[in-house]
């Protein structure tokens, strides 16, 4: 398995550079090849060396065969480097970019965490400022029995001020979202009024 913390890329190794090189060569020797052909051509009708331009006729085709052949077969040695190059780099960037979605997911997680852990610090801040300047739980409970009695709304879901969120909160009741948990919020508060003027 390649190294994952850079990007892969594709990049040549000794073996395709040979191979590169050899086709190079070869295509140099065809193109030469295909002009000592053109030059017997022009040779023969200039002197008429018909018998002697055969035999090199001959032995050229013959050289230009050879040399297709060796050429096909680079290009072939040069397609399954290319494949084999392709498919390595593909398995390369698949596992780069499982290490990167790890480490990405491990840096949201570490970055919540750190979130959450500010929230938590600003929320007990809050309600240390809150708890400092309320009255008591028999009073604030009070005021809230009074504000959901009298609260009216068109809608199935409630919406209530933030003061009477933070009522809520330092009551430790939950917070009913619905209309229909209306009447067992309020039972809560009578509940807890209740305990709170028995044990005082």
């Amino acid at each position: 398995m390649a190294n994952t913390t850079i990007q892969p890329t594709l990049q040549d190794d000794t073996s395709t550079a040979k191979i590169l090189a050899k086709i190079k060569q070869l295509e140099t020797n065809m193109a030469r090849l295909y002009i000592r052909m053109g030059l017997f051509e022009c040779d023969e009708r200039l002197t008429g060396h018909l018998l002697q331009n055969a035999k090199n006729r001959l032995a050229t085709s013959q050289r230009k065969d050879q040399l297709l052949i060796e050429l096909n077969q680079e290009y072939e040695r040069l397609a399954r480097k290319r494949l084999d190059q392709c498919n390595s780099l593909m398995l390369d960037w698949q596992s780069y970019q499982q290490d990167q979605k790890k480490t990405r997911q491990s840096d949201i997680v570490k970055r919540q965490i750190e979130f959450d852990r500010q929230l938590d610090v600003l929320d007990e801040e809050k309600r240390r400022n809150w708890v400092s300047h309320t009255q008591n739980i028999s009073e604030i409970s009070n005021q809230l029995l009074h504000y959901l009695k009298h609260y009216s709304t068109d809608s199935s879901i409630l919406t209530f001020p933030t003061n009477v969120l933070d009522q809520f909160w330092v009551l430790q009741i939950q917070i009913p979202v619905l209309q229909a948990e209306l009447p067992l919020t309020i039972d809560a508060l009578n509940q807890l009024l209740s305990k709170d003027q028995v044990e005082s």
